[in-house]
């Protein structure tokens, strides 16, 4: 299966400060945070209780995975896998865990009276498409509605 993600490798030698400007503007989904070790472990969480700190922006939960550390708030994973198919059951392990947390039925967000009426044919001319209705697709369309522009999702 393809998946889309990213990674950032942050060095505990790198600082605070410069772990935290890797990922202050995470926002758009949640984001898991993997240490090697216990000191690892702790410097990541230094990292994300001064994200916490940061209240410009609204963010995504942050999940702290640990291989090798047992602490309060810790995901732990265990020992570091020594092979290649123990490293893939711990990428497994992560992705599942994070991905709990996404699934969510958008059209519970519907009134009934839209859910229950049929699909209606789109608009033949519109100012603004908007590709993907996630929730930033969305609230974009409504408040470019709210401003009195045509608008497709």
């Amino acid at each position: 299966a393809s998946r889309a993600w990213s990674v950032n490798l942050i060095s505990p030698a790198a600082g605070l400060e410069a772990a935290y400007a890797q990922l202050a503007y995470a926002i758009d989904t949640p984001t898991a945070v993997v240490s090697l070790g216990a000191p690892e472990a702790a410097f990541a969480h230094s990292v994300l209780a001064r994200l916490r700190r940061d209240a410009n922006i609204s963010r995504r939960p942050f999940l702290l995975f640990a291989f090798g550390a047992e602490r309060p708030g810790v995901l732990a994973l265990g020992s570091l896998p020594s092979g290649v198919d123990a490293a893939a059951a711990c990428a497994e392990e992560v992705t599942v865990r994070m991905q709990r947390a996404m699934c969510f039925d958008k059209e519970r967000l519907a009134p009934s009276r839209v859910a229950a009426s049929p699909p209606q044919a789109p608009p033949e001319k519109v100012d603004v498409v908007i590709v993907g209705a996630g929730l930033l697709g969305l609230m974009a369309a409504v408040q470019l509605t709210r401003r009195g522009v045509t608008v497709a999702v």
